[in-house]
């Protein structure tokens, strides 16, 4: 499990996630973005799904799967949901 700020970048990672993407959570915690570790075009698709919910007033629940790139080079898959907390 992991929270980001509103720019995408991590504020906070358990070891589940620190796991799949093989970065320690100071790693991801100074630096990371959520484009740093899934492609670019997921993150892409992600924002414009919560941008719609959020701009018709929905409070839906964005939930998809999507691959998780690893430090080794390598992919792993996760679920990611995503929720406003505002």
């Amino acid at each position: 499990m992991a929270t980001l700020n509103s720019d995408g970048q991590f504020t906070s990672v358990n070891n589940a996630m620190c796991e799949l993407t093989g970065y320690s959570q100071k790693e991801m915690t100074d630096s990371f973005t959520l484009g740093q570790v899934i492609p670019k075009k997921d993150v892409k698709m992600m924002r414009e799904i919560v941008t719609q919910f959020t701009e018709s007033g929905s409070n839906e629940v964005y939930r998809g799967e999507h691959p998780i790139l690893h430090k080794d080079g390598g992919e792993r898959w996760g679920l990611f949901k995503h929720h406003l907390d505002l």
